[in-house]
């Protein structure tokens, strides 16, 4: 981005934020510049924005879904996990021990992806290209891993009330070598990125962020975490398998860049202990993937040898689940909290509000723009981790 504004003279700019004008994913960055210093810079988002909030009223529970996981194409499962929490809490039904955990392990392996894709971006924008190879390597097994827990032409994994596929010992093998990879990638990125003297002196004074101005802005996540906050709702709140294992929050205290990217670098090494205990509790959970009552089941041998499957899921799938009251699920998501509001009273709802945990951070970014310099502002959207396609939908 940096390459293609002008460098010359007082002007204003407008520029892609990302390459592909013909994406969903498209958001327009706008400013001021005088000389080399950037006086304000802001985002115009809405490129994508379809009323999908207005368009779920009319769809019932499995059209939902569907819409759930095209909200956000950064954390996709985390989109999917805060309906899901949100459907179960309307219905008064939990996940089974076995699915919980399998939520928690796929739930981290998106969160380590993220993080580190977002400290790719701030390498790059730094000069720093050689975690491109290491981080291609990644991305190509986390790829494959999506894949195998994700049948062709469905596209959610986190239901109501337990999970859509099981991890079997295979996938198992795959997940301990995706957290092989995400630890050398981590050890890599530390030692031949962030420890060097170049790096530092970009990153650090960098857009900082103080506690109060986050929490009045309503960041939450790294941001929040890299400015002194300690919000985390693994810890404050905790939710489903979360509540049995410890957790520790990664924090700083200047929120400057440098802080946001080593805090991140400390949740991909927290969150990788974290799948790894996961998938020994899992092992010994009992085979069970959804609660008897959740409103969409995925056993096909069931639905093949009796009727009553057959008609229940005819009529899940065709009128829509009846659902009363109102109701908030929250999770944790890589960019921070990602709610869902439901108010219910038929088979579909009357109002859904979607919380986007990365729409504050855009915010942020056109306070902490001013004064910066020209080559300095793609570190700084980088490391505030955006995701365009959750904030423009």
């Amino acid at each position: 981005v940096g390459n293609k504004w002008k460098q010359q003279g007082v002007g204003k700019f407008t520029d892609i934020l990302w390459p592909k004008v013909y994406r969903p994913d498209m958001m327009v960055m706008c400013g001021e510049k005088q000389r080399d210093i950037v006086s304000y810079a802001y985002i115009q988002s809405g490129m994508s924005h379809r009323n999908i909030e207005k368009i779920l009223e009319e769809k019932t529970l499995p059209q939902t879904l569907l819409y759930m996981s095209r909200i956000d194409q950064q954390a996709t499962l985390a989109q999917e996990y805060s309906y899901a929490r949100a459907v179960e809490l309307l219905m008064n039904v939990s996940a089974p021990e076995r699915a919980q955990w399998i939520r928690l392990i796929v739930s981290e392996i998106e969160r380590q992806v993220v993080y580190a894709q977002i400290l790719c971006h701030v390498a790059v924008a730094a000069n720093f290209l050689t975690v491109y190879a290491k981080f291609d390597d990644l991305y190509r097994c986390f790829k494959k891993f999506m894949r195998s827990v994700r049948a062709p032409g469905l596209a959610y994994y986190m239901l109501p009330g337990g999970v859509k596929k099981d991890l079997d010992e295979s996938l198992c093998e795959g997940i301990a070598l995706l957290s092989k990879k995400v630890r050398a990638f981590s050890a890599f990125m530390r030692r031949w990125c962030f420890n060097q003297k170049g790096f530092r002196s970009r990153t650090e004074g960098l857009g900082v962020l103080g506690s109060r101005e986050a929490t009045s802005l309503g960041c939450t996540g790294p941001v929040l975490r890299a400015s002194g906050g300690l919000m985390d709702l693994r810890v404050r709140h905790p939710y489903d398998a979360y509540a049995y294992v410890p957790l520790r929050q990664c924090s700083a205290s200047s929120g400057c860049a440098y802080a946001r990217c080593m805090v991140l670098l400390d949740e991909i090494e927290e969150s990788s202990k974290l799948m790894t205990e996961g998938l020994q509790r899992m092992r010994g959970a009992p085979y069970e993937l959804c609660h008897p009552h959740a409103p969409i089941q995925v056993d096909k041998e069931s639905i093949k040898l009796r009727t009553t499957s057959l008609m229940r899921h005819c009529h899940v799938y065709g009128k829509g689940v009846l659902l009363e009251g109102c109701a908030y699920g929250c999770v944790e998501g890589p960019g921070g909290e990602k709610g869902v509001s439901i108010i219910a009273n038929g088979y579909k709802p009357l109002r859904v509000k979607v919380r986007p945990s990365t729409l504050p951070c855009m915010v942020a970014l056109s306070l902490l723009s001013g004064s910066v310099a020209y080559e300095d502002l793609p570190i700084l959207i980088a490391s505030l981790g955006l995701a365009p396609t959750e904030i423009d939908r």
